[in-house]
């Protein structure tokens, strides 16, 4: 998004949920839009490796696994206090913490086998293109604050949940089952590496793009459609069923004004 956008139609647009076709696509505007939100608000980006696991892990050498890591941003955790996130396990069904359900990222707690603090991370390191970034050991839980009624903040305080201040803080931990990570960068072909990986992550994902489902009966005031050009195969009458595939209304729309739109 340009500045002259965020300009036109407000701050709230900047980091305006993005939606995505495709898991490739999220992960790259994930990526690049905790890098920005990082530099707008001049925070450190922290980043892990996620545990690769499995039979397909085990044939990569040293050498392949620190390259994938490079070449592969859904490899990495990331971290930027305050940035949007969403739960991607069912927590606790009957508060709302849910697969799907909002949340912003608060803090990481370390294992207690991690050598130093956070700060003596974050001291060493990097600026990169203007944000600091920061490769720590995979921490111990990554802390949110969810999005829940009245109701089930009260609920789940009762059962032992942190408040910090005023805020609700949930702890999400690695999920005990892995996933399938599929690597898509031109590295991984050339090296041969398997078309599927075992990962084990925390329980959640950076919020700033989602599929559709994620956004599905949720009021917003900005959201924003991933619509580049893929390969010709996109049109303005495809476009408005993307729209409405969203959940987006476009009653006054018509194929000429959602062109002139974009």
């Amino acid at each position: 998004l340009t500045n002259a956008a965020v300009k036109k139609h407000g701050e709230k647009l900047r980091f305006a949920p993005i939606g995505v076709l495709s898991n490739l696509e999220r992960t790259a505007f994930n990526y690049l839009q905790a890098r920005e939100f990082a530099k707008f608000h001049k925070r450190p980006l922290i980043w892990w490796r996620h545990e690769l696991t499995g039979t397909h892990a085990s044939w990569l050498d040293k050498d392949e696994e620190d390259r994938l890591f490079t070449e592969e941003l859904g490899l990495r955790g990331i971290f930027v206090e305050g940035a949007p996130a969403r739960c991607t396990h069912n927590i606790d069904t009957g508060n709302g913490v849910v697969n799907g359900c909002d949340g912003t990222l608060h803090s990481l707690t370390l294992t207690s086998a991690t050598p130093e603090t956070l700060e003596d991370y974050i001291r060493c390191g990097v600026v990169v293109d203007g944000v600091l970034e920061v490769e720590i050991p995979p921490p111990y839980s990554v802390n949110v604050v969810p999005q829940v009624s009245k109701e089930g903040k009260a609920a789940l305080l009762a059962r032992g949940a942190s408040l910090h201040e005023t805020e609700l803080i949930i702890p999400l931990p690695v999920g005990d089952k892995a996933v399938v990570f599929k690597p898509r960068s031109v590295y991984a072909a050339r090296a041969a590496v398997p078309r599927e990986l075992m990962i084990k992550k925390h329980q959640f994902d950076l919020g700033f793009a989602v599929t559709d489902y994620k956004v599905q009966s949720k009021t917003l005031d900005y959201f924003v459609l991933s619509i580049g050009p893929r390969d010709g195969s996109i049109r303005p009458a495809t476009l408005i069923d993307l729209a409405r595939e969203y959940g987006v209304e476009l009653p006054s729309y018509t194929e000429a004004g959602l062109r002139e739109q974009v």
